[in-house]
């Protein structure tokens, strides 16, 4: 194969994989469009009345409280800089950062 037409042989398939790539884009961001569309049409609205229909059955007062999360305060953050500090580096006073957070 001569030199020349192997390289329009290679041009031509890379063109057939750019187009093919730029196809995939477009479909790939109509999709996405769609998705998003419909999210704020259909989803959301329908996730509102479900959530409001709710509250006017009071089932906020009859549901518990499943966040079991601690309470992250000024007293766990400055444990926590605490326990971070690496000896032998350069340090800050942490005595500051209380007295900033228990103003």
């Amino acid at each position: 194969m001569k030199r020349q037409a192997k390289n329009a042989l290679l041009d031509r398939m890379h063109r057939g994989v750019v187009y093919t790539c730029m196809g995939l884009t477009l479909y790939g961001s109509y999709m996405l469009g769609v998705r998003v569309y419909r999210y704020f049409t259909v989803i959301k609205p329908a996730r509102q009345a479900e959530e409001l229909r709710m509250l006017e059955a009071g089932a906020s007062k009859q549901a518990p409280n499943l966040d079991t999360a601690p309470t992250l305060t000024s007293h766990w953050i400055l444990e926590h800089l605490e326990r971070c500090r690496i000896p032998g580096r350069l340090d800050f006073n942490v005595s500051f950062l209380d007295s900033r957070l228990h103003e």
